[in-house]
């Protein structure tokens, strides 16, 4: 790390936390073309052009690959967190990311199907990786007062990553568009490069200069920032990470009720944001689009307008988390999904009642209700779960949890992703988007129930809320 005379000056006020959260939205970014990617490039790759031929099995096995990759990536990233760093994973991640994009854009020049699968397993992967590992280090880097924002724009930078690979499926090939996606993790390698690690990973590891210079790096020198760096450092420090104990029996903390609480809360809320369907509603935007019989928009055009929507949307989570709080918002959030998916399920219903003519004179409706469903998702349930995530879970177990509620969340994605033809073949569209709406009016029942609020907390105070039985009522 550069010397701190070097990167302190009366001049550089500005909290360098907001850089270092925003080299790892690079990250996301990047996970959000892996999301995005196959609305536009399942069609382009089934075009009488396209090289390379996929059955209707393997189309399935590309939309849902991801997902089992990111099952894998988020285990790997509990260990890989607390044995080379949060910084220190991301910069990792980058090499593999940019050669599983590589591996599917030349897949057509080698005419193997296989080459795309095995890339998008690859590039799923690296989300896995990601996914855990960028909110960790957001929330471990930024001031509490700011942790929504930078928190939530995680989800915003997904949303961005998904909207560039929506704009640019519809103008390249799909193995373009796998060249021009492999350009964000080397963003995310070279910015990251220039960060410091977190001060909880460094003090950790018994490195208590380098954590007191990350700290003054990341938050500044004044009068007032000084105080603050060093109750945060202390307060790193009596969080109990150190100890040999906690080293030695961190599956063991998982009887304590301070522990298995937040944990139980965290896969709840990672359930319920895989259940809305969403992955599946990005992964087939445009087939959904296609099949819906709507002839107000382009298929590919109200692809690129749900995603428009959705970061805007994003970005207004950025802004409310800190201020109206994140259990208001994932209330909102879980009401509109339901909402939304409803309008959707008696669109189906209706059409398979009254025929194509109904299809033609309403087929505006299934353009509003994905956007009405991408804007609620991005204010609440998109965010929200990752950022409690990084809130909830207590440092002693942080990084063994992240994983397993990370791979929780991705195996419920996969799962949903690949039975979604079986649902809809199965259920009809009606009947799925139903289910999906039950689900989400489920997850509005229990936020209101069990969630506690986090807003303006620190790591500690959020952590004691679960240790001090008689502070654990519901905010």
């Amino acid at each position: 790390m550069a010397d701190t005379s070097l990167l302190i000056s009366s001049e550089s006020r500005y909290a360098k936390y907001m850089i270092a959260s925003f080299s790892s939205w690079f990250g996301s970014l990047a996970l959000g073309t892996v999301v995005g990617y196959t609305a536009n490039a399942i069609p382009s790759v089934q075009s009488e052009g396209s090289h390379v031929k996929l059955s209707t099995n393997q189309i399935s096995w590309l939309g849902s690959l991801m997902a089992l990759g990111a099952v894998l990536g988020s285990i790997c990233a509990g260990s890989l967190i607390e044995y080379i760093g949060r910084k220190g994973t991301l910069i990792m991640t980058s090499i593999p990311f940019v050669f599983g994009w590589l591996l599917m854009a030349y897949a057509g020049r080698m005419e193997s199907p296989s080459a795309i699968l095995i890339g998008r397993f690859i590039t799923g992967y690296c989300c896995g990786l990601i996914s855990l590992t960028a909110p960790v280090y957001i929330a471990e880097t930024a001031d509490p007062s700011k942790r929504g924002f930078l928190g939530s724009g995680f989800q915003l930078s997904i949303c961005v990553g998904v909207l560039i690979s929506f704009i640019a499926g519809k103008y390249v090939s799909w193995a373009y568009l796998c060249i021009i996606s492999s350009i964000f993790p080397i963003i995310m390698l070279i910015m990251m490069c220039l960060m410091p690690e977190t001060p909880y990973w460094l003090i950790k590891r018994g490195r208590i200069s380098e954590a007191t210079e990350a700290n003054i790096f990341l938050h500044g020198l004044d009068s007032s920032q000084q105080m603050n760096a060093e109750v945060s450092i202390n307060t790193v420090s009596t969080d109990g990470t150190t100890t040999e104990e906690n080293k030695s029996s961190v599956f063991l903390e998982f009887k304590r009720r301070h522990v298995i609480k937040p944990f139980l809360l965290v896969l709840a809320l990672m359930f319920f944001q895989q259940s809305s369907g969403v992955n599946a509603l990005i992964f087939y935007t445009t087939y959904i689009f296609k099949s819906s019989g709507s002839h107000s928009l382009d298929a590919s055009d109200a692809t690129i307008l749900v995603g428009a929507v959705q970061v805007v949307a994003a970005f207004a989570a950025c802004l409310l988390t800190d201020r109206a709080g994140r259990k208001p918002l994932i209330l909102l959030s879980s009401v509109g999904c339901g909402l939304s998916l409803l309008l959707l399920s008696i669109y189906h219903f209706l059409c398979d009642a009254k025929g194509s003519e109904f299809q033609k004179l309403y087929g505006w409706i299934p353009v509003v209700a994905l956007i009405t469903f991408m804007v609620a998702f991005s204010l609440g349930l998109g965010p929200i779960p990752w950022l409690l995530m990084s809130e909830l879970l207590p440092a002693n177990v942080k990084s063994v949890a992240s994983g397993l509620c990370s791979s929780y969340n991705w195996l419920f994605a996969f799962i949903i992703t690949k039975l979604f033809h079986t649902l809809i073949d199965t259920l009809l569209e009606s009947g799925t988007y139903l289910l999906f709406s039950i689900l989400c009016f489920c997850c509005t029942v229990f936020v209101a129930l069990l969630l506690p609020e986090t807003k303006g907390k620190s790591l500690t105070e959020i952590e004691n809320i679960f240790r001090d039985r008689t502070t654990t009522t519901i905010n």
